[in-house]
């Protein structure tokens, strides 16, 4: 089976994704290949590695495919 290509080119940004997640504003965005998130309107760090993303605030659990996964796992443990 072959991959996808992306139809996104280099520099191309994807728009912002907004959710409420768990009682919290989660805002993901891409600009210039960069990836950033905010979740109430604060910055979080995040690190991307091979394996998924790992927000630094949730650091010692499996790395998520997504940064809106990391995310949502991260604000569904805070809940509890």
């Amino acid at each position: 089976m072959a991959a996808k290509k992306s139809t996104k080119k280099p520099n191309e940004s994807t728009g912002p994704v907004e959710l409420r997640i768990a009682g919290s504003d989660v805002r993901i965005n891409e600009a210039s290949g960069e990836e950033f998130i905010l979740i109430d309107g604060k910055p979080v760090k995040f690190y991307k590695t091979k394996a998924g993303y790992l927000l630094n605030t949730n650091m010692f659990v499996d790395p998520q495919e997504t940064l809106l996964d990391a995310a949502k796992l991260y604000l569904q443990r805070r809940a509890k």
